[in-house]
């Protein structure tokens, strides 16, 4: 296909079409930032040697590339979208064939997105440690939140299209 074929091809895309690739690309650049994963760490106590120990907090986030469910999920959202492309350039011919594509692979980014939502890496873990307590606890940021919508809205998308003739 030479680039004015292409450039002809895509310009008669579909706008739910290009949304769905947008979905697909902008879940797996969320995937990428920070504030997918949260951590709260609280630490207090009372030692032996010290006394009583003033209470300490620190909070961190991770991107989704620490945890399973979170990367597959961008993958596979980002998978849908390169099939989505290569469904309106003409590469693969049956387009029946790539909606289906693009609704599984949305469909699996969506179950993996919200496992991760149960999942997180890491432990929620209170440990004792002569009288020193450290408290742990996995959340979720910004960036999780929008992975969501975003690859909710993809996987809507690719529904909304599934059984489209164009």
């Amino acid at each position: 296909m030479s680039g004015n074929q292409a450039k002809i091809a895509l310009q008669g895309a579909n706008p739910l079409d290009w949304g769905i690739v947008g979905t697909g690309i902008a879940a797996f650049l969320l995937s990428l930032f920070s504030g997918y994963y949260t951590f709260q760490v609280e630490v207090d106590g009372d030692d032996s040697l010290f006394g009583e120990l003033p209470g300490a907090s620190d909070a961190g986030s991770i991107n989704a590339w620490h945890g399973f469910f979170g990367w597959f999920a961008a993958l596979m959202a980002l998978a849908a979208a390169v099939l989505m492309i290569l469904g309106l350039l003409g590469v693969i011919a049956n387009r029946s064939a790539v909606r289906l594509g693009v609704l599984a692979a949305f469909g699996v980014a969506a179950l993996c997105v919200l496992l991760a939502l149960l999942v997180v890496p890491g432990d929620d873990a209170d440990q004792s440690i002569g009288g020193i307590t450290i408290d742990i606890n996995p959340g979720h940021g910004i960036t999780y939140w929008l992975s969501l919508l975003v690859i909710l809205g993809g996987t809507a998308l690719a529904f909304m299209r599934k059984d489209a003739k164009d």
